[in-house]
């Protein structure tokens, strides 16, 4: 039998929270809070994040920190990240694991590509695209700013050392590209380790595929994170300003 029903939509404020489940929730909120603000390491140096545009334009010690996260997780020799947002404020002195959850903001895994030198060079076109020049200002590229940011797909590397000229056009901006100090030739064969989703194209990167995908990590990065901090307590703020951004 089907009768007329009538729904109500009442304000936060004409509701009162049930006492019971409050009471019953209680202990679990008190243990979340407290493994929220467990520390789990330390930081020399500064790795706070006060202009992400400057921190991908620059390498910044938090980018290469998760990039040497990455690469100790897989075994390659090259990884590529990105700041996901402009809400992550990097780690101040002690690391919690809800900075570590509060600046790496996605669930992800992460996933190790074996690429062609000329699908790397690719690749780093690609992101470049994430980038413009206004006013004599480096910008992001306010075509994937609306109607939704895609800070995500500007990826930053380690282990290569590259320049980007954004005074180039479209596709020749990759004007240095080295591996272990020597040029990277278009047939060389290398591994890189990225997160899943650009593991598989996502952010317009059609020259990563899932059949080019040798090995996965099937962790969450924040569990990775939580890891490496576990080995190394005591992280030194640095960076080897590996890539360069000409403009």
């Amino acid at each position: 039998m089907i009768t007329d029903q009538q729904a109500t939509l009442h304000s936060v404020a004409e509701v009162s929270a049930d006492e019971a489940i409050l009471a019953m929730i209680e202990p679990i909120e008190t243990e979340l809070e407290s493994w929220l603000d467990q520390p789990l390491g330390k930081v020399n140096g500064d790795m706070r994040i006060t202009d992400p545009m400057q921190a991908r334009i620059v390498e910044h010690p938090y980018v290469e920190f998760i990039n040497r996260v990455q690469m100790a997780a897989s075994g390659a020799e090259i990884s590529g990240t990105a700041l996901f947002n402009n809400e992550g404020k990097g780690f101040g002195t002690t690391i919690t694991m809800r900075d570590v959850i509060t600046n790496y903001i996605y669930p992800n895994t992460l996933a190790v590509v074996k690429v062609t030198g000329a699908e790397l060079r690719l690749a780093l076109e690609q992101t470049a695209n994430y980038l413009a020049v206004e006013a004599g200002k480096i910008v992001f590229n306010p075509a994937f700013i609306e109607p939704k940011p895609q800070y995500y797909n500007y990826d930053m590397y380690e282990g290569i050392d590259y320049t980007i000229d954004m005074n180039q056009p479209v596709g020749k901006r990759i004007t240095r590209l080295l591996f272990h100090n020597e040029p990277i030739t278009p047939e060389q064969e290398l591994e890189v380790v990225v997160n899943q989703y650009r593991a598989v194209g996502g952010g317009n990167y059609a020259m990563f595929t899932a059949d080019k995908i040798v090995r996965e990590i099937q962790v969450d990065m924040t569990e990775l994170i939580a890891d490496y901090l576990k080995q190394h307590p005591v992280l030194e703020a640095e960076t080897n300003q590996n890539f360069k951004i000409v403009y």
